[in-house]
This record gives C-alpha cells, structure tokens and sequence, in this order.
C-alpha cells in the first residue's frame, strides 16, 4: 500500500493556517491603529474643552478682579461670592479630570501643576472673603496669578490640542496604508490559497477524471497521473495499475476474439462450402453434359464418314459456348473463394446481383422457388469488397429460400439511400421472426433449423462482412415474409477496411 506523506488535509489545514494567521495580524494592526487614532481623537476633544474652560475661567477671575475694584458694602460681598462660585465651578472640572486626561504626560503634569496653584489661590480668596479681609489689594498678586495661570492653561491647551490634530491626522493617513496593506494581503493570501487549492486538488482531479474517460473509451495512452503524495496521488497511481490491468486484459480478449473470429469465418466458409458446391456441380454438369453430348455426335458421324461439315461446325460452336459458359462459372466460384482483397474495389450493383442470380439460381429451382432480380438503377455502384458482400447477399438468398415455402418468389434487389449508403436486399415470403429472437438473429451459430440443417453462421458472417465494410444489417417484416438489407457507404474509405 502506497504512503500517504502530504495528505489532502495537511495541506488544506496549512493553507487555512496561514490565511487566518494573516488575517489576525492583519485584525491586530488595523486594531491598533485604529485605538491610536481613537486616542488622538479624545484627546483633540479634551483638549479643546480644556481650552474652552480655560477661557472661561480667565473672563470669571477678570470679572472677580472688577467686582472687587467697585465692590460696596453687603450687595458687593454678595457678588465677590458669586464670582467666587463662577471661578470655582469653572475649575472644578479641570480637577475632577485630572486623572482621566488623555493628553500627553509632560503636558498633563504642567497642567496639573497649573490647576492646583489656581486651586490653592481660589481657597485663599475664598478664605479671605470668609474674614472679611477680601480686597482688591489683599487679592491683587493671587488674581493675577491666576490670571497668568489662565492664560497659560488656554495656550498649553490650544498648544496640545494642535499637536493632537496633527498627530490625529498622521495617525489616520498611517491607518489608511496600513488598512489598505491589510486587505492587499488578505486578498493576495485567498488568492494564493485558491491557487494552491487548485494546484493540489482541482487540477489533479481534473487530470484524472480526463484520465477516467480516456480510459473508459479504451484510449490508453494519455498523459501521466498526478505525482503527488496525498490521496489523489496514491488514487491516481491505483487506477493506472488497474487501467493497466485492463489494457492487458483487452489484449488478451482481443486476440482470443481474431482467433475465434477466424476460427467463426472459415467455419462459416466451409458450412456454406456444401451448399455452394452442389449448386456449381450443377451449373457445371450442364454445359459437360452439352460438351458431351455434341462431342458423341461429332465421332459418330466422322466414324461413319457421313459428317456434315455445318453440323459438325454447329456441334464445334455448342462445344466452344459450353466450354466457355463452364470456365465462367468457376471463374466466379474462385472469386467467391479468393481472399478479401486489401483495397477496396468499384463495384457495379447490377453485376453483382447478376453473378448472385447464376450462383443461387439453381438452389431456388432446387426448391421450385423463383429468384428475381427488381428492377433498379443501372449505373448504382460503391467501392468495397466483392467476393465477400456476393457470399453474403448468397448467405441472405440461402436463408430466403430456407425460410420460404415451394412455390414462392424470392427477391433481391439494391437502391441508393439516405447518407450516401446502398442498401442491398433480399425478400422472402416466410413466416417472419418472431419478436422474441429478433435481437439474436445475427448472433453466432444461432438457428431456428433443426439439427444438421444450419450452423447458425450464415447471418452471422453477413453482419460482420456488413460491419467490416462500415455499415450494418437489419431486418423488416413485410406481408407476409421478411427482408434483409446490408447497408454500407457508397464512397471509397467509408468504412474500416474499405
């Protein structure tokens, strides 16, 4: 058993490994930057309320620092303590921030510090007016302190919240390339993925269901299985093995079929031998007989010295036509006999089915049956092998008369037909097939004759003469009787072997 060293889901597992590697680095970085921008943003917004707290807190001690220059009797105490309450409400929030500013670590401590030391001078005021002691010149150096503090928070505030835009900025376009990578990669990753998926699994499959067809048609030579080490590798080497084995088996089959195809047509030739004989021994008997006959007359008479030369030329002419008639006759049962020729030959139709009428003319009056040739197209010729399709237009004449009663008309006849073929046929009037032979009619040694008056080779060999010219035979009932026609292409190469 071969070894699996990479599987399929080896492979698959890494592939996904590595894409999702990717894309968590990816998520990450995206992640980061965006928290960074985030940051940036909170701090643009702090910032910029810092510096709007500032400004108002700088109007309320400018305020604080008025009251007190006009402030008179209870109604301006009154209004020193609102303004008090106005600087400290403006502050407050800048305390309670404190430890949630985002800003940056140098500028928070600044204003950290700024934020307590205004915080310090608001108590002392606070605590001045509490004593009645709140005046313009005890408060003078803490406003104006406070006053420098303002102005100094509104400008680091301003200050920061610029460098915050700035960075917020940088930070975003960093975010953009780097989202923009992000999704480069995730998107070179899949697609290197599909390749490898495809490289690993798809084209593999393909090249061994291309491989399974070929196969499956019998062409056995094709291009390579996958060479892989995963389980379409280890399937495709398996499959070569049994498509080996199948070829070898083919070959074997394939020899065994020509040996027995051989051994099937001579035994046809030679069961049709006997039939072909007597009806040649016939036809040969005849004119031997005239020859003979002529021949006895021809000695009587010059014996007798009463010989009439016009007799003796008329006994001579009978001889020679006899004699002729004779050679014709077995010049056409050797042409039956000859080997199939290599090339094709041009074929006159009427010819044909005029060397068939001399060949199975007397076995038809043997049996007090007519043979009769149907009128047809002179000129009707194709190119294929003669001796074998006149064996077998005899074969179907033999069958004809087989099946058809004393008395009968068997026909023959050829006509041209749809797709450039001749179709060849052979009428007879018997009593038809039945249905349920009619699929074995043309198998080997399959006969409805009693025992010893067929061997079932006769159609046989017409089928495979008709498929060895490139066509087929088939039949069709007619009332009453049954035809059978060889049907094969009229042009020369139409066909294997003709």
């Amino acid at each position: 058993m071969t070894r699996v060293r990479y599987s399929i889901g080896y492979k698959l597992g890494a592939i996904h490994a590595g894409v999702v590697a990717l894309l968590v680095a990816a998520a990450a970085v995206i992640g980061v930057e965006l928290f960074a921008v985030r940051t940036d943003a909170r701090q643009i917004v702090e910032e910029t309320r810092e510096a709007r707290v500032a400004s108002a807190l700088r109007c309320e001690v400018v305020a604080l620092a008025a009251v007190l220059e006009v402030r008179a009797g209870e109604e301006g105490r009154a209004v020193v303590g609102r303004c008090l309450d106005a600087v400290h409400e403006c502050l407050e929030p800048l305390l309670e921030e404190q430890a949630e500013d985002p800003s940056r670590e140098d500028h928070e401590a600044a204003e950290d510090r700024i934020v307590d030391q205004m915080a310090d001078d608001l108590r002392g005021l606070q605590g001045l007016a509490a004593s009645g002691a709140l005046t313009a010149e005890s408060a003078g150096a803490r406003i104006e302190r406070m006053l420098r503090y303002a102005v100094t928070l509104a400008e680091e505030t301003a200050a920061e919240a610029e460098v915050a835009g700035r960075d917020a900025g940088e930070r975003s376009g960093a975010a953009l390339v780097t989202t923009i990578g992000a999704v480069l990669a995730v998107g070179i990753a899949l697609a290197s993925a599909w390749w490898a998926v495809r490289r690993a699994v798809v084209l593999p499959l393909r090249a061994l269901h291309l491989r399974a067809e070929a196969v499956g048609v019998g062409q056995f030579e094709g291009p390579p299985p996958p060479t892989s080490r995963d389980e379409i590798g280890v399937l495709a080497r398996a499959f070569e093995r049994m498509s080996e084995r199948v070829r070898e088996q083919q070959q074997r089959l394939e020899e065994k079929v020509e040996t027995r195809t051989k051994a099937f047509v001579s035994a046809a030739r030679h069961a049709d031998l006997g039939v072909l004989a007597a009806g040649i021994a016939h036809e040969i008997n005849n004119p031997l007989a005239s020859i003979t006959a002529c021949a006895e007359g021809v000695r009587r008479r010059l014996r007798s010295g009463t010989s009439d030369p016009t007799e003796v030329g008329e006994d001579l002419d009978t001889i020679l036509g006899e004699a002729f008639r004779a050679r014709e006759i077995t010049g056409r049962l050797l042409h039956l006999a000859r080997p199939s020729p290599e090339e094709p030959v041009h074929i006159q139709v009427a010819a044909l089915l005029d060397d068939l009428r001399q060949l199975a003319r007397h076995g038809c009056v043997h049996r007090g049956q007519t043979l009769e040739l149907a009128g047809g197209d002179p000129d009707l010729a194709f190119w294929g092998d003669r001796g074998a399709l006149l064996q077998a237009l005899h074969n179907l004449v033999i069958n004809a008369s087989d099946a058809s009663p004393e008395g009968s008309t068997i026909r023959v006849g050829a006509e041209a037909a749809e797709g450039g073929t001749v179709v060849m046929w052979v009428d007879d009037q018997g009593h038809g097939v039945p249905a349920e032979i009619g699929e074995r009619v043309f198998e080997p040694f399959f006969t409805t004759k009693e025992p010893g008056h067929g061997t079932g080779l006769g159609l046989a060999l017409v089928a495979a003469t008709a498929e060895s010219h490139g066509g087929e035979t088939r039949f069709r009932a007619l009332d009453p009787g049954t035809r059978f026609e060889i049907v094969v292409p009229r042009r020369r190469g139409e066909g294997s072997g003709t």
